[in-house]
């Protein structure tokens, strides 16, 4: 189930790009490398639907990105602590406290997986 606030980025975003009160939930296929300064601590191929990326351990800040990415596309981010593991780091990964991420992240494929009405 979408946390409230990723169905409200969703319909946000499908309603200014298509005028419209619904939206559609994507499955994601991701190639992603994570790094802290030159560290890689995330390096996989993955698959989510869109809003639930933390269950598959990827930090908001990487998907609120994807939202805008085009099938094939290729980029380099910075996500700000607060949009990654914020104050609480990630120790398992050996990411502390208050860290800037860098992921270089490639939009593999995208498939509609459902689509929602939003009440007017």
């Amino acid at each position: 189930m979408l946390a409230s606030h990723w169905q409200d980025v969703i319909c946000f975003f499908c309603y200014v790009c298509c005028y419209s009160t619904s939206f559609v939930l994507f499955l994601l296929s991701v190639e992603l490398t994570g790094c802290y300064k030159d560290a890689v601590f995330d390096q996989r191929d993955v698959e989510f639907t869109l809003g639930e990326g933390e269950n598959h351990g990827i930090v908001e800040g990487l998907e609120i990105a994807l939202i805008k990415f085009k099938k094939g596309e290729k980029s380099r981010l910075k996500i700000q602590s607060k949009y990654g593991y914020g104050s609480a780091g990630c120790p398992e990964k050996n990411i502390p406290a208050d860290a800037e991420l860098t992921y270089e992240v490639t939009l593999k494929e995208f498939e509609k997986v459902r689509t929602f009405s939003r009440a007017a």
